[in-house]
């Protein structure tokens, strides 16, 4: 069994490499397969599907609650109700992550209508 020897060198950063404004990452096309879509479409988007996920995860929970016997064998739940009970809520939080995500790169700012505290 071999074993190989890894070096990794940490370089600091250089000013060419930071970007120091949001208006370069406003204007940012996500491109696939020839097609453009803007970063605030595309956070758009997300949000939406973000609260579809919800509401699919809140209506699967309803049925599940009104039809239980349904979705149990031996006092457990069937394979494909666990995937569906937990696969729509992990997708909704992920939608969630990816849509602050992508709102940072939209630059789109978002300003708290009751600011608590003294102004920074």
């Amino acid at each position: 069994m071999r074993f190989h020897k890894l070096t990794f060198t940490v370089q600091p950063a250089t000013a060419a490499s930071v970007v120091t404004s949001q208006e370069i990452l406003a204007d940012r096309q996500f491109s696939t397969d020839g097609s453009t879509m803007s970063a605030r479409r595309l956070w758009s988007v997300i949000r939406y599907t973000r609260w579809l996920l919800w509401l699919a995860f809140l209506g699967y929970a309803l049925e599940f609650y009104i039809h239980r016997q349904q979705h149990m064998y031996l006092g457990q739940l069937i394979p494909t109700t666990e995937a569906w009970m937990f696969g729509l809520g992990l997708a909704a939080v992920a939608a969630g992550i990816a849509e602050l995500r992508t709102r940072d790169q939209a630059g789109i700012k978002r300003e708290p209508d009751n600011k608590i505290g003294f102004d920074r």
